[in-house]
């Protein structure tokens, strides 16, 4: 049975528009040999590299969506692994998508007899507050103050973190528009097949412009020095590449103090979008 794939690979830098075509062509040609079906293909161009690999600084990106079966994917490895033009490649495993659940009959029930409750007026404030929904999202377009630094938990969980600085306008005290800069703690961990943690920490570096999409998570532990130390920093389920070309030279943001390693609750990389335990991180 085919399952949803996603390979993000770097080409050489030093090939041209067809010679990045052709390259993009024979990674095609791969999957449709060995049982695929390639679905879409994204030419993100050059960026740098987070480090040097094969003597290389920099390498031309791209993203493709394609089906196979997870029996040969092993084949694909060793394939890409001996190519001339791709030298580094990163081969991930799509969640499968959930069927929506139908609402049981008791809850169902319940429900009604909520509303026809509300509806006489009894307790119609509680029921009110009972249905009422709630929204923690955040959505973050800005730079990376720092480069990614990605860490594990005892359990064996990689866990990146780095910052991004946002700007925004505003009328300063002598009534002129300035301009002002946040400054946010960003944490990654990896979402189900998704080795989001390693890609954000392998492929982007200081000064990258990314976009960042998750929810806000506030944790506290105990400095070195005895005193309570308090952290609220947003846990990503999205980051995107924005630039072509990573640029350097962003503002760094505040530095605290990072909490020790702590245990790690045996939550499995595997578990889809996971609600993540504050003394889980490792920094």
């Amino acid at each position: 049975m085919l399952r949803d794939y996603e390979i993000l690979y770097i080409v050489r830098p030093e090939l041209d528009d067809e010679g990045l075509q052709q390259a993009v062509a024979s990674v095609d040609k791969l999957i449709e040999s060995i049982g695929g079906i390639g679905q879409k293909t994204d030419v993100w161009g050059r960026r740098r590299l987070a480090y040097e690999v094969r003597h290389l600084r920099e390498g031309q990106y791209v993203l493709t969506d394609f089906q196979l079966d997870p029996a040969r994917v092993p084949e694909m490895e060793t394939t890409l692994k001996i190519s001339d033009t791709v030298f580094r490649h990163l081969i991930v495993r799509k969640p499968e998508p959930r069927a929506p659940r139908k609402p049981k009959a008791k809850a169902v029930a319940a429900a009604a007899a909520a509303a026809a409750a509300a509806a006489a007026g009894g307790g119609r404030g509680r029921a009110e507050r009972r249905l009422m929904s709630n929204l923690n999202k955040v959505m973050l377009i800005g730079r990376l103050t720092r480069d990614p630094e990605m860490r594990y938990t005892p359990g064996g969980q990689p866990v990146t973190s780095f910052g991004v600085a946002t700007n925004r306008y505003g009328g300063g005290t002598d009534g002129d528009r300035k301009e002002f800069t946040d400054f946010h703690n960003i944490v990654v961990w990896n979402i189900g097949k998704r080795n989001l943690a390693e890609i954000v920490a392998q492929y982007t570096r200081k000064g990258a412009l990314i976009y960042v999409e998750g929810r806000l998570q506030t944790r506290s532990w105990e400095g070195q020095d005895g005193q309570k130390r308090q952290r609220t920093e947003v846990v990503a389920t999205e980051v995107q590449f924005l630039d072509s070309r990573s640029s350097a030279g962003a503002a760094g943001g505040p530095s605290d103090e990072l909490p020790p390693l702590s245990e790690d609750p045996g939550v499995g990389a595997g578990a889809g979008v996971r609600d993540v335990d504050p003394d889980d991180i490792p920094f």
